[in-house]
C-alpha cells in the first residue's frame, strides 16, 4: 500500500505518469519545493511525519517505500531505537524569549521608526471555482495554529532588548477586497497592485500575528490569495509548506470534514534550543575545522568599490541580465536538485 501511494503522489506532483520505481524524483524534474508537496501528501496519508532528508537520500519510489516502511518498523518497535528528530526535544518553557543584545538592537533599527524595512516574504496564488471564505478562514487559522513560527510577535522591554513572545491566538485578520464589479483586466490589474504593495509594505511585528492575508476577489469563481509573514521566521521552503497544508486543510473543511493534518513534533524554538547546545558542544571542533579551512589566510576578494554606501539601508535595486550557456544552465539546476 505504501509504495502504491508514494507512486499516486510522485506522479501527482510532478505532473507525468509510468514513473519507474528506480527513477530520480529530483532527475525527473522535482525541485526542493515540489519536495516538500510530496512530503506534506505523504505525511498526511500515512500518518506519520518525514523529514526532507528522506527524500534526499532516498529519491526513488523504491528507495523512499523502504525508508518509510523501515521508520514505520521502528515506531512498531521492531527495529532499532533512535531519538526522534536526531535528538531535538521540546522544551517545557514556551514564555518569551530575550534575543541577544546585537540581534536586539539590529531589529530594532530595521523594524521600528519611520525607515524600517519590509523584511517580508509575500506570496499570491489564484483559485479557480467556487470559494468559501469562511472555510479559507478555519484552514488558515488551522495552520497559523499548528507552527509557533507564526504567531510569535516581538516585544520591546526597558532596557533596550527585544523578546518574541508565542501567541496563543491564532485567528488571522484577513482582508477582503471584491473587485468582482470591475472589468476582468482592470480587477487584474488592481491585483497585480495590491500584490506589489503588500510585498514593500512594512509588517507591523510588535502587535498580533506576523502575517498580512488578503482575499482578492475577480468574480465569483476567480479569487487570489495573498500571504505576507516575516522573512526571519518563513522562508520559501517554509511557505511551500503553509500553501500545502492550507490547501489539505480547506479542501477538508470545504467539504465538511475535520482537517487531520499530522502532528508538528519541533517547533523552531525547540530546533534554535538544540542548534544552539549543539554549537557549544561541538565549538572546539567547528573552531578546528575553519581554521584548517583559513589555514593559509582567508582570500581576497576584490569587489567594485567606486560608488559611495547610501547612509540608510534602502530596498530598491536594479536587474543585471547575463546569458547562460544552456548547458552550463543545465548542469546548475541538475545540481541544484540535489540540494
Amino acid at each position: 500500500r505504501i509504495g502504491r501511494t508514494v507512486r499516486a503522489v510522485f506522479e501527482n506532483v510532478l505532473g507525468q505518469t509510468g514513473v519507474s520505481d528506480e527513477q530520480s524524483f529530483f532527475v525527473l524534474g522535482g525541485d526542493s519545493l515540489s519536495a516538500v508537496r510530496v512530503l506534506t501528501r505523504l505525511s498526511s496519508e500515512l500518518g506519520n511525519e518525514l523529514p526532507f532528508e528522506i527524500i534526499r537520500r532516498n529519491p526513488s519510489i523504491r528507495t523512499l517505500t523502504d525508508a518509510i516502511n523501515a521508520i514505520n518498523a521502528v515506531d512498531a518497535g521492531n527495529g532499532p531505537q533512535q531519538e526522534s528528530s536526531e535528538g531535538i526535544v521540546r522544551l517545557l518553557n514556551r514564555g518569551p524569549v530575550a534575543l541577544p543584545a546585537k540581534v536586539a538592537e539590529n531589529w530594532r533599527r530595521v523594524n521600528l521608526g519611520q525607515n524600517r524595512l519590509p523584511l517580508s516574504i509575500t506570496r499570491a496564488f489564484r483559485l479557480d471555482g467556487v470559494f468559501d471564505l469562511d472555510a479559507y478562514h478555519k484552514a488558515l487559522e488551522v495552520v497559523i495554529g499548528r507552527h509557533e513560527a507564526l504567531r510569535t510577535m516581538h516585544r520591546c522591554i526597558d532596557d533596550g532588548g527585544v523578546e518574541q513572545v508565542i501567541l496563543d491566538d491564532s485567528n488571522p485578520d484577513i482582508r477582503f477586497v471584491d473587485l468582482s464589479g470591475e472589468p476582468r483586466e482592470a480587477a487584474l490589474d488592481c491585483a497585480r497592485q495590491i500584490f506589489d504593495q503588500e510585498s514593500v509594505e512594512p509588517l507591523d511585528l510588535t502587535e498580533g500575528l506576523p502575517g498580512r492575508f488578503c482575499v482578492i476577489r475577480i468574480s465569483d469563481k476567480v479569487h487570489v490569495i495573498v500571504l505576507t509573514f516575516y522573512h526571519s521566521l518563513i522562508d520559501g521552503i517554509g511557505l511551500g509548506v503553509v500553501f500545502e497544508e492550507l490547501s489539505a486543510a480547506y479542501t477538508a473543511l470545504n467539504s465538511g470534514r475535520p482537517s487531520r493534518l499530522p502532528p508538528v513534533k519541533v517547533q523552531s524554538l525547540d530546533y534554535s534550543s538544540w542548534l544552539e547546545s549543539w554549537r557549544e558542544a561541538n565549538k572546539a571542533r567547528l573552531e578546528s575545522y575553519w581554521e584548517n579551512v583559513f589555514r593559509e589566510g582567508i582570500p581576497q576578494v576584490h569587489l567594485p568599490s567606486g560608488s559611495d554606501r547610501l547612509a540608510m539601508e534602502t530596498v530598491p535595486g536594479w536587474v543585471q541580465r547575463v546569458m547562460v550557456p544552456a548547458d552550463l544552465m543545465r548542469r546548475v539546476k541538475e545540481r541544484a536538485r540535489y540540494h
